[in-house]
């Protein structure tokens, strides 16, 4: 879910997690957020620790009790964000969001 305050900032993200492979789904946050946060279900932890390796940008993880799926809240700190590998910068910086999974658990991931 988009939710740093620039509607064309943040669509590389989501279609970077897409082509490696997750399910997305684009959406607008109805306000801003400072800290990117992947909200997900208690059983979901594995799947909710490979997302956040798979991210080269910092991510706070959030467990919530009864949420289904993922919920990727990227946040105004990513518009800020800076790789030191530039061309790993350019997959993920470019100008809505929603990353979900679908399965409540998966097996093999670590």
């Amino acid at each position: 879910m988009n939710a740093s305050g620039k509607p064309d900032r943040v669509g590389m993200v989501s279609r970077r997690l897409s082509a490696l492979g997750w399910t997305i789904r684009q959406a607008d946050a109805a306000r801003t957020q400072p800290i990117t946060t992947l909200i997900y279900g208690t059983k979901n932890a594995g799947a909710a620790k490979a997302m956040q390796r798979t991210l080269p940008f910092p991510i706070r993880l959030v467990a919530e009790n009864g949420a289904v799926g993922m919920r990727l809240v990227v946040g105004r700190d990513y518009l800020s964000w800076k790789s030191r590998n530039s061309r790993l910068h350019a997959l993920w910086q470019k100008g809505p969001m929603i990353a979900s999974l679908h399965k409540v658990s998966l097996k093999g991931v670590r």
